[in-house]
């Protein structure tokens, strides 16, 4: 990923980013994923001081599996009938002092991975709602000195800020797959997101084989 505009507003040095995507309603933290070895400082309920975590404007970072298999680190494996697209979004928080961004809980996503396996239903709406729901931990006004005035959004000089968007849909057969890094820029030009898209066939079927689901191989 390569960050345009870091939102850490006027004389607050580096933001400090909160960013998911998610492949076919799949997360991927991608803040977790955006350095690797020891954070110092890292807490569970600020973004790591590292990577995303702490970032300016015209810096880029790289995400990493960590040696993990597949599906564990930054890698998304599907399994798709011929019929349905591949969707890949992305959204996240310019956090500053405002605890981690909250995205909807595993019951949303799992609705919304639910909502994919249809091709004839509306697939926007959600996923712009979603998006919609997403925000820092700590969006109210506070007292403490030392602390913002307000984790509010839009304020140029503190609290959080929300990033811009990224909302892909690729066609079946082929979903948009290339050897090259698919360059992605968000709505608001915050940042543009690197990713690849490779294809297989699935050379066999599953136990249950139903020809009208299972389009994706052939018995």
């Amino acid at each position: 990923m390569q960050v345009h505009n870091d939102h850490d507003g006027l004389l607050r040095g580096s933001g400090e980013w909160d960013v998911a995507a998610f492949v076919q309603g799949i997360k991927v933290p991608l803040t977790d994923k955006s350095w690797t070895g020891i954070c110092g400082g890292a807490m569970h309920d600020t973004p790591p001081p590292c990577g995303l975590g702490d970032i300016d404007g015209g810096d880029s970072v790289a995400f990493s599996d960590q040696g993990k298999p597949l599906d564990a680190g930054t890698s998304v494996t599907l399994q798709l009938p011929r019929t349905v697209p591949l969707s890949i979004f992305a959204a996240g928080i310019e956090v500053d002092d405002c605890g981690r961004a909250v995205f909807p809980d595993d019951k949303e996503q799992i609705k919304l991975m639910q909502l994919m396996r249809d091709e004839r239903l509306d697939w926007i709406h959600p996923i712009e709602n979603f998006i919609g729901e997403v925000a820092a931990q700590d969006n109210l006004y506070t007292v403490s000195p030392l602390s913002d005035p307000i984790c509010g959004y839009s304020d140029l000089l503190a609290g959080s800020d929300k990033l811009g968007n990224i909302i892909r849909f690729y066609e079946p057969v082929d979903y948009g797959k290339s050897d090259r890094c698919i360059a992605d820029k968000s709505d608001k030009g915050d940042y543009t997101l690197c990713y690849r898209i490779t294809v297989s066939p699935l050379q066999s079927c599953p136990a249950s084989y139903i020809p009208e689901q299972h389009t994706y191989c052939k018995k």
